[in-house]
């Protein structure tokens, strides 16, 4: 399991905007939950920053190495939603995903408004 604070995080990391982004949120826990690669290995450097390395080639990176694999499935289903949106306008379908509105968001209900 994780915490919605570890998947706010990671939706940051990635560039997900979780209240308008929400069909995202099932990769980005995905993310979260990934095993880390068995051939690389967490470093601190003297400003506790951290890093990367493999622990065979050496090689050290300043971002997770899954960061590149979790980033093209979110392009993939960006895509896959900006796609369905056309298909639904083209089609005459209402959608309130197409609005980017969150409906489960709660908010103050002003009666004076109605």
């Amino acid at each position: 399991p994780c915490s919605p604070g570890q998947i706010l995080q990671m939706a940051k990391l990635l560039g997900v905007k979780p209240d308008k982004e929400t069909y995202l949120l099932p990769i980005v826990k995905r993310a979260v939950l990934a095993p880390f690669p068995e051939d690389w290995m967490v470093g601190y450097d003297q400003m506790g920053e951290v890093y990367y390395y493999n622990k065979y080639s050496m090689k050290v990176i300043n971002v997770h190495p899954m960061s590149d694999y979790f980033l093209d499935v979110i392009d993939d289903a960006r895509a896959r939603q900006e796609a369905e949106r056309k298909r639904a306008i083209e089609a005459g379908e209402e959608s309130i995903k197409d609005e980017g509105i969150n409906w489960m968001r709660f908010g103050v209900f002003n009666s004076d408004e109605a």
